[in-house]
């Protein structure tokens, strides 16, 4: 349709306000970008189901319904499940441009605040927003990654925004699905000291208290702490 055509619409709230503007919302199902121009006096959660008319306009060459207030806005359903959907990274564009997606690939390339992506499709740009808090992950090239996120369109660039922490998934090799910059469940490196060795000293210096303060003759030591020292030496 074109600019500036007043369209109802409904669809299910995938990033509130406040995630990546305090005027802006994205919708699941109609897969759009909604700015309201008023001051929102009300918080939608991520979930919500809402149906609203607005105008299309656009911004940066995205599409997006500006909403002048929130008294058309009515809430259908609270609490209601989605799934993003699941592309390849060569297919972030225009088809899927306000949608949540899921994809995955390899870090090719890390510019500050943007990374990019490849799963052989064709590479995908993903974008961190500071309004997001998201904490950007040190990704390494050839690191393995699974992004959650909105794809938004910026002038001539098509990019996914992750919407938390949780949309930054580190795909180990041996263990998928690991959050990207969590604490992994993994056992800690060795130190290359035999742990009964470790033991073993520890006794030896018991005994050596022992036979200071006269608790324990010298005579009296066990064989094997007598073999012990002597090795040691």
């Amino acid at each position: 349709q074109p600019i500036g055509s007043k369209i109802k619409t409904s669809g299910i709230v995938s990033a509130p306000f406040g995630i990546f503007g305090d005027d802006v919302i994205y919708l699941a199902g109609s897969g759009i970008r909604v700015l309201f121009t008023a001051a929102p006096s009300i918080s939608f959660q991520i979930g919500d189901e809402i149906s609203f008319t607005g105008e299309l306009t656009s911004f940066h060459n995205e599409l997006q319904l500006k909403v002048d207030g929130l008294s058309a806005v009515q809430i259908l359903n609270s609490s209601v499940s989605f799934a993003p959907h699941q592309i390849k990274t060569g297919e972030v564009g225009e088809a899927n441009e306000g949608s949540l997606v899921l994809l995955s690939g390899e870090v090719i390339k890390n510019e500050g605040d943007t990374f990019f992506i490849n799963d052989g499709s064709g590479e995908a740009r993903i974008y961190v927003r500071d309004s997001t808090g998201i904490d950007k992950p040190r990704t390494k090239l050839g690191s393995h990654v699974e992004i959650t996120g909105i794809v938004s369109q910026y002038d001539d660039n098509y990019r996914v925004m992750p919407r938390f922490d949780e949309d930054l998934v580190l795909v180990l090799a041996d263990e998928a699905g690991a959050v990207a910059g969590a604490t992994q469940n993994a056992t800690l490196p060795r130190t290359g000291v035999d742990f009964s060795f470790v033991i073993a000293q520890f006794i030896v210096i018991c005994y050596i208290i022992f036979i200071v303060f006269g608790i324990i003759k010298p005579k009296n030591l066990p064989a094997f702490l007598k073999k012990f020292i002597i090795k040691r030496k």
